[in-house]
Protein backbone atom coordinates (compact mmCIF):
# COMPACT_ATOMS: atom_id res chain seq x y z
CA UNK A 1 0.00 0.00 0.00
CA UNK A 2 1.42 3.18 -0.76
CA UNK A 3 2.17 5.54 1.89
CA UNK A 4 -0.02 8.98 2.16
CA UNK A 5 1.43 12.17 1.88
CA UNK A 6 0.81 14.50 4.95
CA UNK A 7 1.79 17.82 4.91
CA UNK A 8 1.97 19.72 8.60
CA UNK A 9 2.43 23.46 8.70
CA UNK A 10 3.89 24.82 12.01
CA UNK A 11 6.11 23.11 14.35
CA UNK A 12 4.45 24.73 17.95
CA UNK A 13 2.89 22.13 20.53
CA UNK A 14 -0.06 21.06 17.87
CA UNK A 15 2.48 20.55 14.43
CA UNK A 16 4.96 18.44 17.01
CA UNK A 17 1.93 16.18 18.18
CA UNK A 18 0.44 15.91 14.93
CA UNK A 19 3.78 14.46 13.59
CA UNK A 20 4.93 12.51 16.15
CA UNK A 21 1.85 10.43 16.35
CA UNK A 22 1.63 10.56 11.95
CA UNK A 23 4.95 8.86 12.08
CA UNK A 24 4.06 6.28 15.43
CA UNK A 25 4.08 2.93 14.96
CA UNK A 26 0.31 3.19 15.56
CA UNK A 27 -0.04 3.59 11.86
CA UNK A 28 2.67 1.12 11.21
CA UNK A 29 4.32 4.02 8.23
CA UNK A 30 1.15 4.67 6.50
CA UNK A 31 2.27 8.20 5.89
CA UNK A 32 4.86 9.91 4.70
CA UNK A 33 4.93 13.28 6.32
CA UNK A 34 6.92 16.78 5.55
CA UNK A 35 6.62 19.92 8.18
CA UNK A 36 7.04 22.98 7.30
CA UNK A 37 8.06 26.20 9.92
CA UNK A 38 8.59 29.79 8.72
CA UNK A 39 11.48 30.06 11.79
CA UNK A 40 14.51 28.20 12.22
CA UNK A 41 13.60 26.30 15.37
CA UNK A 42 10.70 24.28 17.14
CA UNK A 43 7.90 25.77 19.76
CA UNK A 44 5.94 28.03 17.75
CA UNK A 45 4.62 31.13 20.26
CA UNK A 46 6.80 29.48 23.73
CA UNK A 47 10.15 30.05 21.07
CA UNK A 48 9.42 33.45 19.78
CA UNK A 49 10.58 36.22 21.94
CA UNK A 50 7.92 39.23 20.07
CA UNK A 51 5.24 37.60 22.06
CA UNK A 52 6.28 36.88 25.28
CA UNK A 53 7.07 39.12 27.91
CA UNK A 54 10.00 38.78 30.52
CA UNK A 55 8.05 37.54 33.30
CA UNK A 56 5.23 35.58 31.64
CA UNK A 57 3.93 32.33 33.34
CA UNK A 58 1.57 29.92 32.42
CA UNK A 59 -1.69 30.42 33.32
CA UNK A 60 -2.59 26.85 33.66
CA UNK A 61 -0.75 24.31 35.68
CA UNK A 62 1.96 22.88 32.80
CA UNK A 63 2.46 19.57 34.43
CA UNK A 64 -1.65 19.37 34.30
CA UNK A 65 -2.90 20.35 31.52
CA UNK A 66 -0.02 21.26 29.26
CA UNK A 67 1.58 18.23 28.77
CA UNK A 68 1.65 15.53 26.49
CA UNK A 69 0.68 11.94 27.80
CA UNK A 70 4.04 10.62 26.60
CA UNK A 71 6.60 13.23 27.73
CA UNK A 72 6.16 14.53 31.22
CA UNK A 73 7.94 18.04 32.85
CA UNK A 74 10.85 17.58 34.56
CA UNK A 75 9.58 16.53 38.22
CA UNK A 76 11.12 19.34 39.97
CA UNK A 77 9.12 21.91 37.91
CA UNK A 78 6.07 23.98 39.40
CA UNK A 79 2.56 23.66 38.65
CA UNK A 80 3.10 27.34 36.74
CA UNK A 81 6.26 27.44 35.12
CA UNK A 82 8.03 30.35 33.34
CA UNK A 83 7.44 30.66 29.31
CA UNK A 84 11.14 29.54 28.94
CA UNK A 85 10.16 26.08 30.98
CA UNK A 86 7.10 25.65 27.84
CA UNK A 87 10.07 26.50 25.31
CA UNK A 88 12.76 23.97 26.72
CA UNK A 89 9.63 21.32 27.04
CA UNK A 90 8.96 21.22 23.43
CA UNK A 91 12.40 21.35 22.33
CA UNK A 92 12.77 17.80 24.22
CA UNK A 93 9.70 16.60 23.04
CA UNK A 94 11.08 17.28 19.38
CA UNK A 95 13.94 15.52 20.39
CA UNK A 96 12.63 12.83 22.09
CA UNK A 97 10.72 11.18 19.05
CA UNK A 98 13.26 12.69 16.49
CA UNK A 99 10.79 15.32 15.09
CA UNK A 100 13.05 17.76 13.77
CA UNK A 101 14.30 16.50 10.98
CA UNK A 102 11.23 16.07 9.10
CA UNK A 103 10.34 19.72 9.62
CA UNK A 104 11.96 22.53 6.84
CA UNK A 105 12.61 25.06 8.95
CA UNK A 106 13.20 28.56 7.69
CA UNK A 107 10.21 27.63 4.99
CA UNK A 108 7.60 29.94 4.55
CA UNK A 109 3.82 27.96 3.17
CA UNK A 110 2.76 30.65 0.80
CA UNK A 111 -0.79 28.31 -0.75
CA UNK A 112 -2.49 25.66 0.00
CA UNK A 113 -5.13 24.42 -2.07
CA UNK A 114 -7.40 21.12 -3.79
CA UNK A 115 -5.74 20.12 -7.07
CA UNK A 116 -9.76 20.01 -7.90
CA UNK A 117 -11.52 23.14 -6.79
CA UNK A 118 -13.92 21.80 -4.22
CA UNK A 119 -13.35 18.17 -4.28
CA UNK A 120 -11.86 17.73 -0.75
CA UNK A 121 -10.99 13.99 -1.29
CA UNK A 122 -8.35 14.73 -3.92
CA UNK A 123 -4.90 15.94 -3.50
CA UNK A 124 -3.43 19.32 -2.28
CA UNK A 125 -1.08 21.50 -4.13
CA UNK A 126 1.08 23.08 -1.16
CA UNK A 127 3.44 25.97 -2.40
CA UNK A 128 6.28 26.74 -0.45
CA UNK A 129 9.04 29.65 0.26
CA UNK A 130 12.23 28.67 1.29
CA UNK A 131 14.64 31.11 2.83
CA UNK A 132 17.76 31.77 0.53
CA UNK A 133 21.30 32.39 1.37
CA UNK A 134 22.20 36.02 1.08
CA UNK A 135 24.61 35.74 -1.71
CA UNK A 136 21.77 34.34 -3.91
CA UNK A 137 20.84 36.28 -6.88
CA UNK A 138 17.08 33.57 -7.27
CA UNK A 139 14.31 35.62 -7.78
CA UNK A 140 12.67 32.97 -8.40
CA UNK A 141 9.51 33.89 -6.86
CA UNK A 142 5.41 34.72 -6.84
CA UNK A 143 4.33 37.63 -4.72
CA UNK A 144 1.55 38.30 -3.59
CA UNK A 145 0.21 35.47 -1.90
CA UNK A 146 0.98 34.09 1.68
CA UNK A 147 4.58 34.90 3.51
CA UNK A 148 6.84 35.32 0.38
CA UNK A 149 7.76 39.48 1.08
CA UNK A 150 11.74 38.88 0.84
CA UNK A 151 13.73 36.97 -2.21
CA UNK A 152 13.25 32.84 -1.45
CA UNK A 153 13.33 30.13 -3.14
CA UNK A 154 9.69 28.53 -4.22
CA UNK A 155 8.69 25.29 -5.37
CA UNK A 156 5.30 22.93 -4.78
CA UNK A 157 4.74 19.82 -3.81
CA UNK A 158 1.56 17.77 -3.65
CA UNK A 159 -0.11 15.97 -0.49
CA UNK A 160 -2.95 13.66 0.30
CA UNK A 161 -3.60 15.52 3.57
CA UNK A 162 -2.99 18.94 5.32
CA UNK A 163 -2.73 19.71 8.82
CA UNK A 164 -2.82 23.28 9.93
CA UNK A 165 -0.99 23.76 13.06
CA UNK A 166 0.19 27.79 12.17
CA UNK A 167 -1.33 29.08 15.48
CA UNK A 168 -2.85 32.26 15.68
CA UNK A 169 -0.83 34.10 17.92
CA UNK A 170 0.83 36.89 15.32
CA UNK A 171 -1.47 39.45 14.13
CA UNK A 172 -2.36 41.95 17.12
CA UNK A 173 -5.90 42.81 16.81
CA UNK A 174 -6.78 46.69 17.72
CA UNK A 175 -10.52 47.26 17.81
CA UNK A 176 -12.14 49.79 15.52
CA UNK A 177 -12.54 52.49 17.57
CA UNK A 178 -13.31 55.81 16.15
CA UNK A 179 -10.03 58.26 16.32
CA UNK A 180 -7.66 54.96 16.16
CA UNK A 181 -5.29 55.08 13.30
CA UNK A 182 -4.97 51.73 10.92
CA UNK A 183 -1.99 49.49 13.43
CA UNK A 184 0.71 50.79 10.55
CA UNK A 185 -0.17 54.14 11.77
CA UNK A 186 -0.25 54.08 15.41
CA UNK A 187 2.20 56.40 17.18
CA UNK A 188 4.77 54.99 19.81
CA UNK A 189 2.72 56.34 22.55
CA UNK A 190 -0.09 53.27 21.60
CA UNK A 191 0.67 49.73 21.57
CA UNK A 192 -0.39 45.86 22.14
CA UNK A 193 0.56 43.32 24.28
CA UNK A 194 2.20 41.23 21.75
CA UNK A 195 5.02 43.72 21.91
CA UNK A 196 5.12 44.40 25.55
CA UNK A 197 8.14 43.56 27.13
CA UNK A 198 8.70 44.88 30.73
CA UNK A 199 6.91 47.90 32.68
CA UNK A 200 9.75 49.81 32.73
CA UNK A 201 8.84 51.95 29.47
CA UNK A 202 5.49 52.84 31.72
CA UNK A 203 7.33 54.52 34.57
CA UNK A 204 6.11 57.34 36.16
CA UNK A 205 3.25 57.67 32.87
CA UNK A 206 -0.17 57.63 32.45
CA UNK A 207 -1.72 54.08 31.55
CA UNK A 208 -4.62 53.52 29.68
CA UNK A 209 -5.32 49.51 29.08
CA UNK A 210 -7.60 48.51 27.07
CA UNK A 211 -8.52 44.57 27.50
CA UNK A 212 -8.58 42.56 30.59
CA UNK A 213 -7.86 39.07 29.12
CA UNK A 214 -4.97 36.34 29.92
CA UNK A 215 -2.26 39.17 29.55
CA UNK A 216 -4.33 42.03 30.59
CA UNK A 217 -4.90 40.41 34.25
CA UNK A 218 -0.63 39.85 33.85
CA UNK A 219 0.69 42.90 32.27
CA UNK A 220 -1.74 45.38 34.42
CA UNK A 221 -0.53 44.73 37.90
CA UNK A 222 3.28 45.38 36.05
CA UNK A 223 2.61 48.27 34.96
CA UNK A 224 0.95 49.72 37.74
CA UNK A 225 3.98 49.32 39.99
CA UNK A 226 5.95 51.51 38.31
CA UNK A 227 3.12 53.65 36.81
CA UNK A 228 1.53 57.27 37.66
CA UNK A 229 -1.90 55.87 37.33
CA UNK A 230 -3.21 52.90 35.49
CA UNK A 231 -7.17 52.85 34.00
CA UNK A 232 -8.17 49.49 33.02
CA UNK A 233 -11.37 49.59 30.38
CA UNK A 234 -12.59 46.42 30.03
CA UNK A 235 -16.41 44.82 29.68
CA UNK A 236 -18.14 43.03 32.28
CA UNK A 237 -17.94 39.52 31.72
CA UNK A 238 -21.22 37.37 31.59
CA UNK A 239 -21.36 35.13 33.36
CA UNK A 240 -18.38 36.77 35.59
CA UNK A 241 -15.15 35.30 35.15
CA UNK A 242 -12.89 34.98 37.79
CA UNK A 243 -10.02 33.58 35.57
CA UNK A 244 -9.83 37.09 34.10
CA UNK A 245 -10.47 39.39 37.10
CA UNK A 246 -7.89 41.51 38.60
CA UNK A 247 -7.43 39.84 42.76
CA UNK A 248 -8.96 42.19 44.80
CA UNK A 249 -5.43 42.46 46.64
CA UNK A 250 -3.87 43.26 43.58
CA UNK A 251 -6.73 46.64 43.40
CA UNK A 252 -6.05 47.50 46.89
CA UNK A 253 -2.06 47.36 46.56
CA UNK A 254 -1.81 49.70 43.46
CA UNK A 255 -3.78 52.77 44.40
CA UNK A 256 -3.21 53.81 40.85
CA UNK A 257 -5.18 50.82 39.50
CA UNK A 258 -8.70 51.37 38.77
CA UNK A 259 -10.93 48.49 36.67
CA UNK A 260 -13.58 50.15 34.65
CA UNK A 261 -16.30 47.65 33.33
CA UNK A 262 -16.85 49.88 30.39
CA UNK A 263 -15.81 50.00 26.21
CA UNK A 264 -14.03 53.01 24.84
CA UNK A 265 -16.48 54.57 22.44
CA UNK A 266 -13.90 57.30 20.46
CA UNK A 267 -10.71 58.63 20.60
CA UNK A 268 -8.66 61.85 20.56
CA UNK A 269 -5.16 61.45 20.05
CA UNK A 270 -2.16 63.89 21.37
CA UNK A 271 -1.92 66.93 18.87
CA UNK A 272 -5.72 66.51 17.58
CA UNK A 273 -8.59 68.65 18.80
CA UNK A 274 -9.34 68.64 22.66
CA UNK A 275 -6.19 66.39 23.34
CA UNK A 276 -3.69 68.64 21.81
CA UNK A 277 -0.62 68.84 24.24
CA UNK A 278 -2.73 67.16 26.54
CA UNK A 279 -2.07 63.57 26.17
CA UNK A 280 -4.14 61.52 24.78
CA UNK A 281 -8.28 61.21 25.43
CA UNK A 282 -10.93 58.59 25.78
CA UNK A 283 -14.69 58.62 25.78
CA UNK A 284 -15.89 55.68 27.02
CA UNK A 285 -19.14 54.64 25.94
CA UNK A 286 -20.72 55.38 29.79
CA UNK A 287 -19.56 58.92 28.72
CA UNK A 288 -17.26 59.27 30.97
CA UNK A 289 -14.05 61.21 29.84
CA UNK A 290 -10.61 59.65 30.30
CA UNK A 291 -7.81 63.02 29.72
CA UNK A 292 -4.05 63.08 30.36
CA UNK A 293 -3.44 59.93 28.49
CA UNK A 294 0.51 58.87 28.22
CA UNK A 295 0.19 55.25 26.57
CA UNK A 296 -2.50 53.07 25.73
CA UNK A 297 -1.75 49.46 25.78
CA UNK A 298 -4.03 47.03 24.16
CA UNK A 299 -4.84 43.80 25.96
CA UNK A 300 -7.17 42.73 23.17
CA UNK A 301 -5.95 39.31 21.58
CA UNK A 302 -5.13 38.12 18.18
CA UNK A 303 -6.84 38.06 14.87
CA UNK A 304 -6.70 34.92 12.88
CA UNK A 305 -5.07 34.64 9.48
CA UNK A 306 -4.32 31.89 7.56
CA UNK A 307 -3.12 33.75 3.99
CA UNK A 308 -1.90 30.92 2.54
CA UNK A 309 -5.31 29.33 2.40
CA UNK A 310 -6.86 29.39 -0.79
CA UNK A 311 -10.41 30.41 -1.31
CA UNK A 312 -11.00 27.09 -3.37
CA UNK A 313 -10.27 25.34 0.07
CA UNK A 314 -13.83 26.74 1.00
CA UNK A 315 -12.37 28.19 4.56
CA UNK A 316 -13.01 31.43 5.25
CA UNK A 317 -12.01 33.26 8.77
CA UNK A 318 -14.94 35.43 10.43
CA UNK A 319 -14.28 38.66 12.04
CA UNK A 320 -10.72 37.49 12.89
CA UNK A 321 -12.40 35.26 15.34
CA UNK A 322 -13.83 32.10 13.99
CA UNK A 323 -12.76 29.56 11.60
CA UNK A 324 -15.79 28.44 9.16
CA UNK A 325 -16.88 25.52 8.48
CA UNK A 326 -14.45 23.73 11.83
CA UNK A 327 -15.78 21.72 14.04
CA UNK A 328 -15.74 23.07 17.65
CA UNK A 329 -13.17 25.77 15.90
CA UNK A 330 -10.74 22.29 15.60
CA UNK A 331 -10.91 20.52 12.80
CA UNK A 332 -12.65 20.34 8.98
Amino acid sequence: MDKKRVAVIGAGAAGLSAMKHLLSDQYSGSFSVQGFEHSDRVGGVWARGDTMWASLHTNLPANAVMQFRDHAYPATSPSYVHHSAVKEYLESYADAFSLRQHFAFNTSVVCVRPIQPDRFDSAWEVTVCENQPANSDSDNCREGEGDCKNKKIERTEIFDAVIVSSGHFDTPYFPPIPGLPSPAQLPASISHSKTYSCPESFRGQVVLVVGCGASGVEICPEVAAVAKAVHVVAPRRQPKDEFFEIPAGVLERHSGLELIEDLVHSFELAGQGQGQGQGHRAVLRSGRVLEHIDCVLFCTGYHYEYPFLHPSCGVEVQGGKAVSPLVQQLWL
